[in-house]
């Protein structure tokens, strides 16, 4: 016997068990952590760390420049180019990669933010067990 089958898919949920018969006065009165229940408690459940990854501003304004409205809005400026309309195309061509530019430098300032919000940057060491030792 070569011991028990791999478990296959993700671990089961289990409802957490509070102490919910304890009086008032336990909750109102408890101190916090100390060093040894505060790694009793990371062994059951484990650092509440958040890894938010930051991707390239590129791969962002990749993303944006994909997306069916812009490509629309290029197709369009490339059928005024046709027309007699080439410069109001140029202007618009060049606004709309602004504009998507701008987007994208927005979402890339949203997710570093989250990110150091979370404790997700910097080279790690968030979670809450690194709040609580420090």
């Amino acid at each position: 016997d070569d011991g028990p089958a791999p478990q296959r898919g993700p671990p089961p949920f289990r409802r957490p068990r509070h102490p919910t018969s304890l009086p008032l006065g336990f909750y109102a009165g408890w101190p916090g952590h100390t060093a040894g229940s505060l790694e009793a408690a990371l062994s059951v459940y484990g650092d509440n760390a958040t890894d938010v990854p930051l991707p390239p501003y590129l791969s962002l304004l990749g993303e944006q420049l994909l997306q069916p409205l812009f490509l629309f809005q290029v197709l369009c400026v490339a059928l005024w180019s046709l027309d007699e309309y080439w410069m109001y195309a140029q202007f618009t061509l060049l606004s709309l990669v602004a504009f998507e530019g701008i987007q994208a430098m927005n979402r890339w300032r949203g997710v570093k933010r989250l990110r150091e919000e979370v404790g997700g940057g910097g080279g790690g060491g968030g979670g809450i067990a690194a709040l609580l030792l420090s």
